[in-house]
């Protein structure tokens, strides 16, 4: 698919979404549903290690530590849709917390100060992490959304989430804005 069809799927999504979303500004509106719509979507092309879901019927449980930027956006999507061919639940947590119960963990920029505990914890989960700070995927977040010429974009952290046994898909490397690959030399 090439990059203008993806994001003309993105922008016909988008203004489908923003139908059913609460009166805001316009830049807000994008700005929250894009990065909710994101956030939905990734799990979509994530695969988990085996056993991580007992049944079929287990839920995505997709948890939000800190400030939750969508506001309910995200909830309305799920609402209509399921995830990974599964139901998806949001839960709102707060640190420290239990963080294996996550198959997908957005980690909010109010969380900036606990964030080198926050990732350790998570380090050798298979737990998506995502955040929307500057800096955050050079920290160790795995997916790390961000502006890029006032659009929706995402950097990917290829090393952490190797490690933590998810694989991404190749569609999903080809429409980041930037791919961090190992480090180590």
């Amino acid at each position: 698919m090439s990059m203008r069809s993806i994001l003309a799927v993105i922008a016909v999504f988008l203004f489908c979404l923003c139908a059913v979303l609460p009166e805001t500004s316009a830049d807000e509106v994008r700005s929250n549903a894009a990065e909710a719509a994101f956030l939905f979507r990734f799990p979509s092309y994530t695969v988990w290690p085996m056993g991580v879901w007992e049944t079929d019927d287990d839920p995505m449980l997709i948890c939000m530590l800190g400030e939750d930027p969508f506001d309910e956006d995200l909830e309305r999507i799920l609402e209509k849709s399921c995830c990974k061919q599964r139901p998806a639940s949001v839960t709102h947590i707060e640190w420290p917390s239990n963080l294996d119960q996550c198959n997908v963990l957005f980690i909010s920029s109010s969380e900036a100060p606990h964030l080198v505990e926050i990732l350790d914890q998570t380090r050798s989960l298979p737990v998506l992490t995502v955040g929307n700070a500057p800096g955050f995927a050079e920290a160790g977040i795995m997916i790390n959304m961000l502006k890029v010429d006032d659009v929706t974009s995402f950097v990917i952290n290829d090393e952490v989430s190797r490690r933590s046994g998810l694989k991404m898909s190749a569609r999903l490397y080809s429409i980041a804005h930037q791919v961090i690959r190992d480090t180590r030399h």
